[in-house]
């Protein structure tokens, strides 16, 4: 009796339960993308509220829409381009009115696959795609102006078919038509032609550049038949409040400047921070894509929203172009698209048009997209005390937001706090204003520590002076003179070494007439060389360092110390038979290992100078490390030339067939292992093959 009372209780249960509304939730794919690019997890900025479909809005189903707009009371106006109509819904998203044909001069017209819609200042602005024309309406559906064709010559394309619009505080319209590469078209608000604008520059490309070479040496009936190079189409556009229009493009060469910010004079000056949206490519059709930005919206609090088809995601910059979040996916559930077309956003809602699904989606900021929001507005105005207190919370919900690191930063370096604002920017990866910040602190410290600071150069530079003087060599010479056995000792060796950075060619010289090879040496520079690619990855000053903090791999390190040096050492070696060279290879190592040693001890001194300097004075750090380089090239030079005996030119032919006897070992290196792993993979398929017969 009590298991039958069990079993009804079970299902009553799962009836209640079957007939509760149960509402999707957002799916949970906001995370932050860090300055080497990993992906770290992050609290939603935004969740969807509600989905429409046309049911809801008290219409019929939308079919393919391509546009959305939402005017200054929050009435929104979608362009239902399957249905050959503008739909026009009121702030509760209720159907107010649908628009298929419109009266020009007391004539009726109807829109025919209508593909843009822009709402302002009381009138609806519609790229009337297929009719070839974009029109001015009021909300009875009554003509005010047409955009048709420009009648100018430079307009070359053979037609016109408007598919996006936006219109300024001027009521200046700006169309972006398809197969029109010099920008978008501008026209008066009564219809006149104005010019063109915006005209995307051609990105150069490696590609590019050969071709322009190649067309200076063709004839012109070649260089016709050769690939002309347009500027990148646009996909969108959107204005402000300030007259600045952005717009996105689908894809662009290099995928760079995907989100552009035009000034009047069509410039783009919205920086591009390579963090715009993925990083990582999606292949499709063996071409690399990375993200497909198809519209873009910029808020009231100059939040810009950038719309990734690719991917059915929302991402949101600041506008110094910095990534704040991103919210969305591909799917079916609530918050997720199917094909993310249009975005626009009223005050703090974003509205998301699916045009495979027909549905506009709203989403609105939770707890912490509200607080992002707020902290902008706070920093873009300069106000960084304010913006302190709001970063401090935000790093406790999220200790991943690298940008609040960063705004710590800006908030302690405004207020003399220097030291801690250096460890912020370093949490926040921001090498620039760590930098400033850096310079700031050290300018500080030797104000308040002249006298040491002082001595500690004088002691420096009686120590210089010190070592430069020959009799201080002669008499530590001397001392140690007893000291030394065989040339083979480190004694010896680091004398050699010291007088090949002295006098390099005489030095050489007198070694290869010694017939002079040492492995203690070539074991001394390899070991140097393995400890100090570990010491720039771990040591060298922030500011310098392009390597990802924990990202040592000492494998990795040990292989490109040692495997560059013998591949040159064997190749020079295999190769110097073909000229004639008097090298042997024990000879070869020792004189390689003594041309590498500028190379390295420039490389170790550069690594205490890293963090002494600021990225102001990069360039004397970088022309400190060049002569080091040129400095061992030359070594390396003399080194084969002094070796085998040869000349100038022979030398260099020498150094030429190496690099292409180096690329020859590896690629025979490469065929063996290749060999090796089939060979492998066949013995244990014949295995697999004779125990499942047997």
């Amino acid at each position: 009796m009590k298991k039958k009372i069990h079993i009804a209780i079970i299902v009553i249960i799962m009836l209640i339960l079957s007939i509760i509304p149960v509402r999707a939730s957002t799916p949970n794919q906001s995370y932050n993308e860090t300055y080497w690019s990993n992906e770290a997890a992050a609290p939603d900025a935004y969740e969807a509220v509600e989905r429409y479909n046309g049911q809801m809005m008290g219409t019929d189903s939308l079919v393919e829409p391509k546009d959305i707009s939402v005017d200054e009371k929050g009435f929104v106006y979608i362009a239902d381009t399957g249905n050959n109509r503008i739909v026009v819904l009121d702030n509760q998203m209720q159907l107010v009115s649908s628009i298929h044909e419109v009266t020009i001069n007391g004539e009726v017209s109807a829109l025919s696959k209508p593909q843009g819609v822009y709402a302002s200042g009381g009138y609806i602005y519609i790229a009337d795609t297929e009719n070839g024309r974009a029109l001015k309406i009021t909300g009875d559906g009554i003509v005010k102006a047409q955009y048709l064709i420009p009648k100018v010559s430079e307009y070359t394309s053979e037609f016109y078919r408007p598919v996006k619009l936006a219109v300024d505080k001027d009521n200046m319209v700006f169309i972006l038509s398809e197969g029109v590469y010099q920008g978008f078209l501008l026209y008066e608000g009564n219809g006149n032609f104005k010019s063109f604008f915006g005209s995307a520059r051609v990105q150069p490309t490696f590609k590019l550049l050969m071709d322009k070479l190649w067309k200076r040496l063709l004839s012109k009936q070649q260089r016709n038949s050769m690939r002309n190079y347009v500027p990148t189409e646009y996909e969108n556009l959107t204005m402000d409040d300030n007259g600045f229009l952005y717009a996105c493009c689908l894809h662009t060469d290099n995928n760079v400047e995907q989100i552009r910010k035009l000034n009047y004079l069509g410039n783009n000056i919205y920086p591009y921070t390579g963090n715009f949206g993925e990083k990582s490519s999606v292949y499709y059709k063996q071409t690399s894509i990375i993200t497909t930005f198809t519209d873009v919206v910029i808020s009231e609090d100059n939040i810009l929203f950038g719309l990734d088809n690719t991917r059915g995601r929302v991402y949101g910059f600041d506008q110094e172009g910095n990534r704040l979040f991103e919210f969305g996916a591909l799917g079916e559930m609530e918050g997720a698209f199917q094909s993310a077309e249009s975005i626009d956003v009223k005050g703090q809602t974003i509205y998301v048009l699916d045009s495979k699904n027909g549905t506009i989606t709203l989403f609105k900021p939770t707890e912490y997209g509200s607080l992002i929001l707020e902290v902008i507005s706070y920093y873009s105005q300069g106000k960084f005390a304010q913006a302190q207190e709001l970063w401090g919370r935000l790093l406790k919900m999220n200790t991943n937001l690298e940008l609040a690191y960063s705004g710590m930063g800006e908030a302690l370096l405004k207020s003399g706090k220097y030291k801690e604002a250096i460890q912020n920017f370093k949490q926040g990866n921001n090498p620039e204003r760590e930098s400033v910040a850096f310079a700031k602190y050290r300018a500080q410290l030797i104000r308040k520590n002249p006298v040491l600071i002082s001595c500690i150069l004088i002691a420096l530079l009686v120590v210089i002076l010190l070592l430069s003087r020959r009799k201080f060599w002669q008499k530590r010479h001397m001392r140690r003179k007893e000291e030394r056995k065989a040339d083979g000792s480190i004694n010896s060796t680091l004398k050699v070494a010291r007088q090949t950075l002295s006098h390099p060619i005489t030095t050489m010289t007198e070694l290869k007439y010694k017939r002079y090879r040492n492995w203690l040496l070539v074991g001394i520079v390899l070991v140097w060389w393995f400890l100090l690619r570990i010491a720039i990855r771990e040591w060298t000053g922030f500011r310098f360092n392009s390597y990802e903090e924990g990202s040592l791999n000492i494998f990795m390190e040990l292989l490109f110390s040692i495997v560059p040096f013998v591949l040159f050492c064997l190749a020079n070696w295999a190769c110097c038979s073909i000229l004639d060279g008097e090298g042997r290879f024990d000879e070869i190592c020792t004189f390689i290992a003594l041309a590498i040693v500028p190379y390295l001890l420039i490389q170790t001194l550069g690594i205490p100078l890293s963090n002494l300097f600021c990225l102001t004075e990069k360039d004397f750090f970088e022309w400190l490390l060049l002569f080091g380089n040129l400095w061992t090239a030359f070594l390396l030079f003399q080194a084969v030339r002094i070796t085998h005996q040869y000349s100038a030119v022979k030398t260099i032919l020498l150094i030429l067939i190496s690099i292409i006897g180096i690329v020859i070992i590896l690629f025979l290196i490469l065929l063996i292992v290749a060999l090796v792993l089939q060979m492998y993979s066949f013995v244990i398929t014949i295995v697999s093959e004779m125990s499942y017969t047997g």
